[in-house]
């Protein structure tokens, strides 16, 4: 088992990904010790050999095995964004910001994604209160009739639910300047 880990390990210096993972995993099968470590060092030579779909699940098996956990559950999240697949993303990411609050790499992450998300919440409202004032500027709707209100309530409930999301975001990384611009506009409609 400790040879395969030691031909992963060479393998990984001659970038030659695929070969590393293989004599890693191999050495893992074999019932290699400390094989936390060894899943750690196969997602890594994935990461970088950009093969995201391996350094997931590995990465995954790091975290299990509580190996660099913190590390593993955050580069298990980056993969996980580098193919796409955001949902994925923000749930590893939530994973990890409640596993380790104090971890910056993660609450950071988390808050870009919640900044992220309450700015295309903020924007619906925005849209909502462009479109009704440009009926007003039209002369097809006067800011006293109650369809103008009721567009005007509809923002409101967008700017509502988008400072819920922004907040979220401030509370994991205070220092966004974005969460806290959006928050202010927010605030300042409502």
């Amino acid at each position: 088992a400790g040879s395969y880990e030691y031909k992963g390990n060479a393998y990984a210096k001659m970038d030659n990904s695929k070969e590393a993972i293989a004599s890693y995993l191999k050495a893992i099968e074999l019932g290699a010790e400390g094989k936390g470590g060894i899943y750690y060092n196969a997602a890594i030579v994935a990461f970088k050999g950009k093969l995201y779909d391996q350094a997931v699940e590995l990465f995954g098996n790091a975290f299990t095995e509580n190996t660099n956990a913190e590390n593993a559950i955050f580069y298990k999240a980056a993969s996980l964004k580098k193919l796409d697949k955001d949902e994925d993303y923000k749930q590893t990411l939530i994973l990890g910001a409640e596993k380790f609050p104090g971890n910056d790499k993660i609450t950071s992450a988390l808050a870009s994604v919640y900044v992220s998300e309450g700015n295309s919440v903020y924007k619906k409202g925005a849209a909502i209160i462009t479109g009704a004032n440009a009926k007003v500027t039209a002369g097809t709707l006067k800011t006293s009739d109650p369809a103008y209100n009721e567009e005007v309530e509809k923002a409101k409930a967008e700017f509502k639910a988008a400072l819920v999301i922004l907040e979220k975001a401030k509370a994991l990384d205070a220092g966004n300047a974005n969460a806290a611009k959006l928050i202010d506009a927010c605030k300042a409609v409502l």
